[in-house]
């Protein structure tokens, strides 16, 4: 190959794959924007990656290469977060909570709650009947 056909080749590459890494970007950020309205339903990396018009294994790739979580653990985030909101309604069991958040039951909820910030559903909750 001579040196400036491969200059152009190279040139056309790259402009391709970066054409290419943009409609996953665009794809990905509408996979987020479903995943944060819908994250109380039951998603699947299947279901997201087909949404994102990748395979499950290159979305999850994708996925964790920007936004440094997997897809699962960016769902339970959003999960918990939402939870840590209705965790100020008192009218609601953790069981409630649990369920309208998305987890499959409230021992789910309460141990990954733990987890992540070190105390039960809860105790959190009495600490912000104590504020």
């Amino acid at each position: 190959m001579h040196f400036f056909s491969l200059v152009a080749y190279l040139c056309s590459r790259y402009t391709g794959d970066r054409n290419a890494y943009t409609r996953e970007l665009f794809y990905l950020a509408d996979t987020i924007s479903y995943m944060e309205n819908n994250f109380p339903k039951h998603l699947k990396v299947k279901d997201l990656a087909e949404r994102a018009n990748l395979s499950e294994r290159h979305f999850s790739r994708v996925f964790v290469k920007n936004y440094h979580i997997s897809p699962i653990e960016y769902i339970i985030k959003l999960r918990l977060q939402y939870a840590k909101k209705l965790l100020k309604i008192p009218d609601l069991s953790i069981s409630q909570i649990a369920e309208l958040s998305g987890f499959y039951n409230s021992s789910a909820f309460s141990r990954k709650f733990k987890e992540v910030y070190g105390l039960s559903p809860s105790k959190y909750r009495q600490l912000l009947q104590i504020k």
